[in-house]
């Protein structure tokens, strides 16, 4: 499919030759875009849509359907985990200098189930002694019954969680599942929708009560020391985390697709 992509290109230059320099440019429509990443990668078609584009804004054409997600998350889901490589290449250059890298390790999944399910269980890995690891969760969800009714999310839509990191490195609480699940629950059947979980991971040698962080403060972080008042001075995010599924089981064969990194 990577014809789809030099084509466009060709065609963009070919308009751009025949018009003066202040004459707006088409946008890509959602179709054209979707060949592109499917033919050229995500790094490339965001680079050609100049990464600034509206039409890679998920909050945009939220009215086209395309396999259970609209055009607005498809294309988003494409370009979050672009920002995230960028954001990881700058988080690994802060910990060479800084000497606290973090990175997640997979204990269990990723696992996408029925009806939206989906499981991923990661430990943590870091350089840092006797500080804390602080990760910043953005979640979006969207779902709906057979008839059309909107499922309730019960999710916590950002917030601020925290792990105490001992003078050898280790974080706890850690169990068979590692430090951090990342779960989301069956919605049961007849039910379809998307969702996206966005994490950014930091380190921090300050004590988070100290900003506001309380056990069990924020239901979806469990007992970990949490907040949904944005603390300061966390710098530079030294990991990025992100994860999306759609599904649906309204039709004829049920399905669950997505992605983690």
């Amino acid at each position: 499919m990577a014809h789809a992509y030099e084509a466009l290109r060709r065609k963009q230059r070919a308009e751009e030759a025949r018009e003066p320099s202040s004459a707006p440019q088409a946008r890509p429509g959602v179709e054209q875009i979707l060949a592109m990443q499917r033919g050229a990668g995500n790094q490339a078609t965001v680079a050609a849509l100049g990464g600034k584009q509206a039409g890679l804004n998920p909050e945009e054409q939220t009215d086209v359907n395309l396999g259970g997600a609209t055009a607005g998350e498809a294309i988003g889901d494409m370009a979050r985990p672009v920002g995230s490589f960028f954001g990881d290449a700058l988080g690994g250059m802060a910990g060479l200098l800084g000497g606290n890298s973090i990175n997640a390790t997979t204990k269990i999944g990723p696992k996408f189930g029925d009806n939206g399910h989906f499981d991923w269980g990661i430990e943590w890995v870091t350089s840092g002694k006797s500080g804390w690891i602080v990760q910043e969760i953005v979640n979006e969800f969207r779902g709906e019954d057979k008839d059309g009714k909107a499922l309730p999310s019960g999710i916590t839509p950002q917030y601020w969680e925290a792990w105490p990191v001992d003078d050898k490195g280790k974080a706890t609480p850690v169990d068979g599942r590692g430090n951090d699940d990342w779960i989301r629950s069956n919605r049961g059947a007849k039910t379809k929708g998307h969702w996206s979980m966005k994490g950014a991971v930091y380190w921090t040698d300050e004590n988070p009560t100290k900003q506001g962080f309380k056990e069990g403060a924020v239901r979806n972080a469990g007992d970990l020391l949490a907040t949904t008042t944005a603390p300061t001075g966390l710098g530079v995010a030294r990991d990025h985390r992100y994860a999306q599924g759609t599904w649906d089981s309204t039709v004829e064969k049920p399905y669950h697709t997505g992605s983690a990194r």
